[in-house]
């Protein structure tokens, strides 16, 4: 049985979307015929020849990718930071970040793109029941990851609450770290604790928009077809949110109360962009990601031993 080695870390400061990530794919992987070993850090564990490794480390350098590569094929996911090869799970493209593509990296690297994004399979089996979102909203969708250190949450309620709506819904979904509590007068609102993928699916496939922080939770809310405003303060996540604006995914806010309502009232009031931006998100992240990705290790893995 082959080998993979997972090395991922997810905490309050970078978010949790790496090790939910890494959980998809490690299923995936499951399913065709592999062991799955995940390792809390960039310890280099002992990892024999014919093992493959994954990385999904926020700060992973190129001197400790380069380390596994030594020992075993290794595909970086992560895409910011040091590393000089990765194969980049978000919206822009693969890319090499000090140096011209060697001739060996297809042997380790995973060809990337949106489609490629790597969700948990319900939300790709969720998307059937999207329906066409209205405007203005009936139904607003809040989720800004497991623990929401930047305080996301408390600020898309304040901005709600200077939006005027009749008979408005407001599902937020909380994660397992959301250590406060929410202090909201929003009529219709309901507040989901540390929810199940499916759950999260649903929620989102009865939505009519969505305001989320970029992150993983955006790929999920593309996959589902929500039209979503994304929060940013990240310069590098400002960069990606931009350039999936661009492609007509989502739509961008700064993480500011006054400007959010705004965007809500402006996005919110326009049937045509909502329907628009929910049939090109759809289109851009099927939400089969973690089967091709998993698939194209396993090809590339046997293609690799029946050449030794």
């Amino acid at each position: 049985m082959p080998t993979v080695h997972v090395y991922r870390i997810a905490n309050r400061k970078i978010g949790h979307g790496h090790a939910v990530r890494c959980l998809a794919l490690s299923d995936a992987l499951s399913r065709q015929g592999w062991q799955i070993i995940v390792h809390e850090s960039m310890m280099v564990k002992w990892v024999m020849p014919g093992d493959v490794n994954v990385v999904d480390i926020y700060d992973a350098t190129a001197k400790e990718i380069l380390t596994l590569r030594e020992l075993a094929p290794t595909i970086n996911l992560n895409d910011k930071g040091s590393a000089k090869w990765f194969a980049n799970m978000s919206f822009l493209h693969t890319t090499y970040l000090d140096s011209p593509c060697p001739a060996d990296a297809p042997e380790h690297e995973i060809i990337a793109g949106t489609e490629y994004a790597i969700l948990r399979p319900e939300f790709a089996a969720a998307r059937k029941y999207r329906r066409v979102p209205t405007s203005p909203p009936r139904t607003v969708f809040v989720a800004h990851g497991g623990s929401d250190p930047m305080r996301h949450t408390e600020i898309t309620l304040k901005a709600l609450e200077r939006v005027s709506t009749h008979s408005r819904l407001v599902s937020v979904v909380l994660g397992s770290e959301f250590d406060r509590d929410i202090e909201c007068t929003l009529p219709g609102l309901t507040v989901y604790r540390d929810v199940s993928a499916e759950t999260m699916a649903r929620l989102m496939a009865q939505a009519d928009l969505g305001i989320c922080s970029m992150g993983l939770t955006t790929h999920e809310a593309c996959c589902m077809g929500l039209p979503t405003i994304n929060l940013c303060f990240d310069e590098y996540l400002i960069g990606t949110a931009r350039i999936a604006e661009a492609k007509g995914l989502l739509w961008t806010c700064p993480p500011e109360t006054e400007v959010l309502a705004d965007a809500i009232e402006r996005h919110g009031n326009s049937a045509f962009h909502l329907k628009l931006t929910s049939r090109t998100a759809m289109a851009y992240v099927p939400g089969r990601g973690a089967t091709l990705v998993a698939r194209d290790i396993t090809q590339r893995f046997w293609k690799r031993m029946s050449s030794c």
